[in-house]
């Protein structure tokens, strides 16, 4: 019955990708067996990571079931002994397809399973042990997730409207106190606690300081580094970020809080970059980067919220809707069917049905709001005392319309009953799309550092832009298991990103394997022609054109870069 618990409660986690579901899964199975299963799940997880320390968690998790589907049966296997080592394969486990073909194929008769069940009795338990072994079991997924649960602890409640209150009217407006209690200090320890506390102290410091940018928010950042790693160091998955801005009432500080359930640290030439992937918890009203690192912060964090909407928007919209597309999305779909859906088949599990149905879930909500916000337009009337321009009313109707704006797309599955099992194979999307967002920015930067130590002085956008996307598609992309997935990461960010990216990306991408720039206009003859060429082109000769054309940039081959997953 254990072999079978180990074996089904690795599949699960494994399918959903998430590390953190370990832990919630262990805790629904039977006290009486709890011990020994928790022992045997996290000895296969350890000798899983050793085995691919660098691979992605959803190849650990994975390569973990396997490991622990061949102690099976065995005479006792000691925790990471040689029973989790001998693994006789014929494919390589540092090969994440080939490791998610014989997860797939192993994984099958155990996700039809269920975890065991806590409630089970031991006198029902020693008379049924032979006969329930693969009956009563409770489905993970019934359970709330890590995040869920995280998300209704006193550090996750305390990051919500206490935060966002506490960074606004200040911590001595009492706002802090949720930071005090006995909940929220048993949670975090009293060490982090205090940190909270000194980190609230330099917020209006910081804002007061008349001096030069740097020395004035300088102790607030020791103050936020400092709690962030006390807070990684408790493995609690939360990382702050302070803003600094000018005002008409002179400089604000403002911080954000974001869930963070994956950590990447980038390596290039001796120097480290390290970024979170991170979910906004607090409410303060500031738009989100879609990845921001300061020099004076040492984690910098990729918004997973942004990260989300782009999936939402250019995904699972043109897969899933034929109408309302822009002349990007229009030109793309066809592309994405042939090209990434069977990747997102394979790897994420939702196929073009699923997302058809999602897509229609978000539609529904859009037409909803639209009722709600033209509802609230003809009831608005101006005073009498002023007139305002149709420009003006334009302007606040648009305002009050992206007012009502949809919920994010995971947050209407949470509320679906029927479509709500898609949440987690949505996060899978999301968490891999936000990886090549993290990729691109950290090859960026650290591609500034490196061209900076060696004196050159043309470093600037179009070449810094053109150096991380042939970085992204000669190493990124070759080690990832959806690449043509990254090529629409970098196409998505080419024609509906920020102009000056926009436009050195598609002359990067148009030099590939021409010699212009790709069309403005995607939906232009030419422009759907020099798009679909980028896909019909193998991941090798991509990533050997992409090389090439970096060595024409700049004088030699890319380095890799190394990247550790924490």
């Amino acid at each position: 019955m254990i072999d079978d618990t180990v074996a089904a409660l690795l599949a699960q986690v494994a399918d959903v990708g998430l590390p953190e579901r370990i832990e919630p899964a262990i805790a629904a199975v039977d006290p009486l067996v709890r011990g020994a299963v928790r022992t045997r799940v996290l000895a296969a997880v350890e000798a899983a990571k050793a085995k691919v320390p660098a691979a992605d968690p959803d190849h650990q998790l994975a390569l973990a079931f396997l490991l622990a589907q061949n102690a099976v049966g065995a005479e006792p296997v000691a925790p990471g002994g040689d029973g989790y080592r001998a693994m006789h394969t014929t494919f390589d486990v540092a090969d994440g397809n080939a490791v998610a073909a014989r997860f797939r194929e192993r994984s099958a008769p155990f996700l039809k399973k269920k975890t065991t069940n806590r409630s089970l009795s031991f006198g029902l338990f020693a008379i049924l042990a032979t006969a329930v072994s693969a009956a009563t079991f409770l489905a993970m997924r019934e359970k709330p997730s890590a995040e869920d649960e995280f998300f209704q602890s006193s550090l996750g409640v305390a990051l919500n409207d206490p935060f966002t209150n506490a960074v606004i009217d200040g911590a001595e407006s009492g706002n802090a106190a949720a930071f005090t209690a006995p909940a929220f200090v048993k949670q975090v320890g009293a060490g982090n606690s205090s940190k909270f506390q000194d980190f609230f102290a330099e917020i209006p410091k910081a804002a007061a300081n008349p001096g030069p940018i740097d020395e004035a928010t300088a102790s607030l950042f020791v103050k936020e580094n400092a709690l962030n790693e006390g807070l990684l160091a408790a493995n609690l998955p939360v990382v702050l970020h302070s803003y600094v801005g000018a005002t008409s009432r002179g400089r604000a500080v403002w911080a954000t809080a974001y869930y963070t359930p994956r950590y990447l640290t980038f390596s290039l030439a001796g120097k480290d970059f390290p970024l979170a992937l991170g979910r906004r918890m607090d409410g303060v009203n500031l738009k989100d980067a879609r990845a921001v690192k300061l020099d004076a912060e040492t984690w910098g964090l990729v918004s997973l919220n942004l990260a989300e909407e782009e999936v939402a928007t250019g995904l699972v919209q043109p897969l899933g809707a034929s109408e309302g597309l822009t002349a990007f999305e229009r030109s793309i779909a066809p592309l994405l069917e042939e090209f990434v859906m069977p990747e997102v088949e394979k790897n994420v599990h939702l196929t073009r049905k699923d997302l058809q149905d999602v897509e229609a879930l978000r539609r529904r909500r859009l037409a909803v709001n639209a009722e709600i916000a033209s509802s609230f337009l003809s009831s608005y009337k101006a005073p009498t005392t002023y007139r305002v321009s149709p420009r003006s009313r334009a302007a606040m109707d648009d305002s009050i319309r992206r007012g009502v704006a949809a919920k994010p797309l995971r947050a209407l599955l949470d509320a679906d009953a029927t479509l709500g099992r898609y949440r987690p194979r949505l996060d899978r999307l999301v968490l891999a799309h936000a990886s090549d967002i993290a990729y691109f920015f950290a090859a960026q930067n650290l591609e500034a550092k490196r061209l900076s130590a060696l004196g050159r002085t043309d470093v600037g956008e179009p070449l810094l832009t053109a150096a991380a996307c042939y970085r992204l598609l000669s190493d990124g992309s070759e080690r990832a298991e959806m690449p043509n997935e990254v090529l629409w990461s970098l196409l998505e960010n080419a024609y509906d990103g920020s102009y000056a990216t926009g436009v050195s990306l598609r002359n990067a991408l148009g030099k590939l394997f021409g010699t212009e720039a790709l069309p403005a206009d995607p939906a232009s003859a030419s422009g759907r022609a020099a798009i679909r060429a980028l896909f019909t082109h193998s991941v090798p000769e991509r990533a050997a054109a992409a090389r090439d054309n970096y060595a024409l940039l700049l004088g030699a081959p890319p380095a890799p870069l190394g990247v550790a997953v924490r």
